[in-house]
């Protein structure tokens, strides 16, 4: 099988249908696109299936497969090798049935090894979930197979399965729900009952959920770290529209919406009987499994089921200009296209082959004329997009270094024009065709992935032998049929073109092209600001000045230059406490020097500015602010009374809290942090911001306490920390020293 170093476009899965257009080699397209969702085999299932099929180490096999590995030493030239035709594709015997609830089943009998795989394609979709609930699929997909049952817990369930080296799993992602079962012969009837159970009476259990929601967080707080992952985001939000399913993303906010009874809602309101598809595939006979499936279900009552109906598509051709920033990039990532099509477009088998002829691998245009010739590219990809339901999205892309944006970006767009204008070669057409046709027989080289397309083309009302179909269309494409559809599905004028890189390298090359829209990529973690009203401005001011007064007064904050602070404490991990202790300097106005030893482990951090690195033992890590004023910095109180009345800085009143007076501060419409002030002390007793937690973004409570003059200025000696409303962490000062000695050291690399 041919393969390429390009990394392969993941935009939309595949589900095992039809092979997806991918500008990216055409073996590495052909061996993904035919992949299903089926998982390998658990390891133990695999050792003990082997064995029993006679296959172990102390079987006949390994003399073979020593002797045939000796033939590798005497090779021909690859050009005086012959090969046999490939054999005749052969589809196994499905037999299918409905029960009297709707379910509908399909069987494969297949006595190679004494296993049972079981799929459940069940009609529900994470475009199913409300707006302010986007995740709620998902995670009721995952924890009904993780939050145990009404007979058995999630641990309860995983020990059954981890004894008998059984496997269940479960998701929901936007085209259908999967659960899938994997297991011996001789333990289907004791670990089928738990499948069914999953189906019908999951529990839900809570301590499941938050598991589920945090891993959620996790995703979201590491999905800005590559721009590959960006790109394909952003561009989807592009094609389809920032709020339409097909795009939409999930976030902090709507996961903090979901609760238990959502689940229970979700899963009661879609999973009933009629709207299941059970395929089932191994060593049974075929009757016999019939009754017990009949057995299993026959006491579960079908349902009508009201569905949503699926998004719009709407869609306009136009040309616009896209900067995703992202600082500290030497290389941009660019995305450039349109809308694409749909998987029953008579046009799609010729659109299928132009779309390998423009960047099939290494024999494909854009590589050869793109990367090879002109040098621009690390690398170039694409699709053409396809989708069962609604049209998919079409994309050229390109990693190039920073300063040849503007070429490539150019030199796709020519290629593009170019395929238009005039016919492909013989050449290009018979290489574009045997690369489709050379692969085909690989997907009908296993069984269950038969069974498996054979119940998705049911699900979304195509024909079963669609796929023949795709491939005898193939065949009889001509060079003509290439230009005609380049010319009506290719819209080089009205390209939507994505760049993803440091905005201060792409401003100038981009302006050439037109108007730069300019995304922000954090954008979904910023909260909106009130807007205030000059009496909450006024009565913020009035109230600042008196802390400032008691603070020390105007005019000592304003000769502060540094601040140093050593202390320690106990930090609270996972039911720990854990000690640390450390020094920290801040340097107004925009750095921080900090030092904090933990576990017998030293890590130093350093901002300045937007630029910052991370030290511990083993590297230093760049860390890129997403302001120009360190986060310490802004949130440190006295950095606050030292910059009332600088125009960068706003303050409101927002009201009263237990007795306090509460006042958001907010710089250059950036950061935001709101101060408690004991009105009869006029002390902060507390700040409250949204910050990143080990969670993801949360609430932090900073508790001040203790409060002890240094050079005439009050400062805190004691500290709470608390994250999401739980402790987090205990630290007492032992020493502040204002307008100390600052180490030049500190701040070098």
């Amino acid at each position: 099988m041919k393969r390429t170093g390009f990394k392969f476009a993941n935009l939309y899965k595949t589900k095992g249908l039809v092979p997806k257009m991918s500008l990216r080699g055409s073996g590495t397209t052909e061996a993904i696109s035919g992949a299903l969702k089926i998982k390998r085999l658990p390891r133990s299932l695999w050792s003990l299936a082997m064995t029993k099929a006679g296959f172990g180490i102390g079987s006949k096999v390994l003399p073979y497969i020593l002797i045939s590995t000796t033939f590798c030493f005497a090779q021909k030239s690859y050009k005086e090798l012959t090969f046999p035709s490939l054999c005749e594709i052969k589809v196994p015997e499905v037999k299918e049935e409905k029960l009297s609830n709707g379910m509908k089943l399909y069987l494969i009998e297949d006595h190679r090894l004494p296993i049972i795989k079981v799929w459940a394609l069940v009609g529900v979709r994470t475009l199913f979930d409300p707006a302010e609930k986007v995740g709620l699929a998902r995670i009721t997909g995952r924890v009904m197979r993780t939050g145990g049952t009404k007979n058995l817990s999630g641990d309860e369930i995983d020990e059954r399965l981890e004894a008998v080296g059984a496997s269940i799993s479960g998701s929901i992602d936007e085209d259908y729900g999967e659960f899938n079962l994997w297991v011996l012969k001789e333990n289907f009837e004791e670990i089928f009952p738990i499948y069914v159970d999953i189906l019908r009476n999951p529990s839900f259990a809570e301590d499941k959920i938050e598991l589920a929601k945090r891993e959620l967080r996790d995703e979201i707080a590491r999905r800005n770290e590559d721009p590959y992952d960006i790109a394909l985001r952003e561009y989807r939000k592009l094609i389809y529209g920032e709020t339409s399913p097909y795009a939409r993303t999930v976030e902090y906010s709507t996961i903090d919406n979901i609760k238990r009874e959502d689940l229970i809602d979700f899963h009661k309101k879609y999973f009933h009987p009629n709207n299941i598809r059970l395929g089932i595939i191994g060593d049974f006979d075929t009757q016999e499994m019939l009754n017990r499936i009949e057995r299993f279900f026959k006491d579960w009552k079908p349902e009508k089921i009201e569905f949503p109906k699926l998004p719009r598509v709407d869609y306009r051709y136009r040309f616009s200009l896209n900067l995703a920033h992202k600082s500290g990039l030497t290389q941009t990532t660019i995305l450039m296209g349109h809308i694409g099509t749909i998987l029953k477009n008579p046009d799609y088998p010729a659109l299928r082959l132009m779309n390998e002829i423009l960047g099939g691998g290494y024999g494909g245009r854009l590589f050869k004329n793109v990367r090879s010739t002109r040098g621009l590219a690390y690398m170039v990809y694409g699709w053409y997009g396809a989708e069962c339901d609604h049209p998919g999205v079409f994309y050229l892309g390109i990693q190039t270094a920073s300063d040849s944006t503007l070429p490539a970006i150019e030199a796709i767009k020519e290629e593009v024009e170019r395929i238009m204008r005039e016919e492909v070669t013989e050449e290009e057409l018979k290489r574009a065709k045997d690369s489709y046709l050379n692969s085909f027989v690989f997907r009908f080289d296993r069984k269950e992935e038969i069974l498996h397309r054979m119940m998705v083309y049911d699900y979304y009302g195509y024909p079963r032998d669609f796929l023949i179909r795709i491939k005898e269309k193939i065949e009889k494409v001509k060079k003509r049929d290439i230009l005609r559809v380049a010319r009506k599905y290719l819209h080089p004028d009205k390209l939507v073109v994505l760049v993803v890189g440091d905005s201060t390298e792409l401003k100038s090359q981009l302006a050439h092209l037109g108007r730069v829209n300019i995304i922000d990529i954090y954008r979904a973690e910023k909260e909106e600001i009130p807007k205030a009203t000059r009496d909450a401005e006024r009565m913020a001011e009035e109230i600042l000045r008196a802390v400032r007064e008691k603070y020390g007064g105007e005019g000592k904050l304003k000769k502060i230059k540094n601040i140093i602070i050593k202390g320690g404490g106990i930090l609270k991990i996972q039911g720990m406490d854990v000690p640390i202790s450390g020094v920290s300097a801040i340097v107004f106005p925009d750095k921080v020097w900090q030092s904090t030893e933990m576990m017998g482990s030293k890590v130093i951090e350093v901002y300045i500015g937007r630029e910052g690195w991370i030290k511990n033992p083993h590297s230093t890590q760049e860390v890129k602010g997403r302001s120009e004023l360190p986060d310490p910095i802004f949130r440190n109180p006295i950095n606050l009374l030292k910059n009332i009345e600088n125009p960068d800085y706003t303050f409101q009143y927002i009201g009263e809290e237990d007795g306090l007076k509460v006042i958001l501060a907010v710089y250059k419409g950036e950061q935001r942090i709101n101060l408690f002030v004991n009105p009869l002390t006029h002390l902060i007793s507390k700040t409250v911001y949204k910050g990143d937690t080990p969670e993801g973004p949360g609430e932090i409570e900073s508790i001040f306490s203790d409060y002890r003059e240094v050079e005439g200025i009050l400062m805190p000696y004691k500290i709470k920390v608390k994250v999401r409303g739980e402790d987090f962490e205990d630290l007492e000062i032992e020493e502040i020293e204002v307008n100390g000695e600052i180490s030049p050291e500190w701040f070098e690399k």
